[in-house]
């Protein structure tokens, strides 16, 4: 039987406690936990706050799945209190592993926009289980991230891809991938497919990760 620290290395999320896990039915495992992380930034200052405000209102979270289980993360995001705005406002915690307002953790993102290359969102959203309004949001989401260039120490194979938004309507994303150790990881979602947006891309890549790039992989 796995316990618990085993069942927190194989979930790969930081600053949780595990309370209990609940098999909802035959193929659903729900996950309880609290976090472990002391205190958040204020929302109107960004100063580091600990002083606690009790809980939000609980939060389910889709995640990779477990020994083939469909696997949700359910928590209830401490709050605190900043003791130095005016008027002592309240922020609600977000651990690094999830979005405000997504319905899934990000590495379960990551799995979506990786099964969206070579393929349709309706597909998608009909193999994982999903809405087309929930992988839009996933996109959404993508669009406006930056990349953080330190994550890595090499790209070794960089994949450009597209993705079409809506069935019969000229109307895609582009996914930038890096097959980096025999792991495919999502670098970026670009707005549209232009040549000009792509070129913007490569551009902002660091000069010491341009020069690990072995090969570069196109579909458009």
């Amino acid at each position: 039987m796995i316990d618990r620290e085993q069942l927190q290395t194989v979930l790969g999320l930081s600053n949780i406690i595990i309370d209990r896990v609940v098999f909802t039915d035959p193929r659903t495992l729900n996950v309880y936990v609290t976090s472990g992380q002391n205190g958040c930034a204020c929302h109107r200052c960004g100063q580091w706050i600990k002083t606690p405000h009790g809980v939000g209102a609980e939060i389910r979270l889709r995640h990779l799945p477990m020994f083939n289980y469909r696997t949700e993360i359910i928590l209830k995001p401490k709050r605190y209190r900043c003791l130095t705005c005016d008027h002592q406002p309240t922020t609600t915690q977000t651990l690094e592993w999830y979005t405000p307002h997504s319905a899934f953790t990000k590495a379960y993102e990551q799995e979506l926009l990786r099964a969206l290359i070579n393929s349709t969102i309706e597909d998608v959203s009909c193999k994982y289980d999903v809405s087309s309004d929930q992988l839009d949001s996933v996109i959404d989401r993508s669009v406006a991230q930056t990349v953080d260039w330190e994550r890595f120490e090499r790209l070794d194979v960089i994949g450009v891809d597209e993705i079409s938004l809506k069935k019969g309507h000229r109307q895609y994303v582009t996914v930038i991938s890096a097959l980096i150790d025999g792991t495919l990881t999502i670098l970026a979602v670009l707005a549209d497919r232009t040549k000009a947006t792509v070129e913007r891309f490569f551009r902002s890549i660091p000069k010491r990760l341009r020069r690990t790039v072995g090969a570069i992989c196109s579909d458009l």
